[in-house]
């Protein structure tokens, strides 16, 4: 979702989202993964 919107992610984004195995956090991330302008701000909420 990130990528199709244009919003770039730093290699160690990418490694921390990939190697998430909690569905529950997964699940946020790809909500806010609709409203995040830079991929740091996934991870500013809570």
């Amino acid at each position: 979702m990130l990528e199709v919107r244009g919003v770039a992610l730093q290699t160690n984004e990418v490694a921390q989202i990939r190697g998430c195995d909690r569905l529950e956090t997964l699940e946020r991330w790809a909500k806010l993964a609709r409203e995040v302008n830079a991929g740091g701000q996934l991870f500013e909420h809570g």
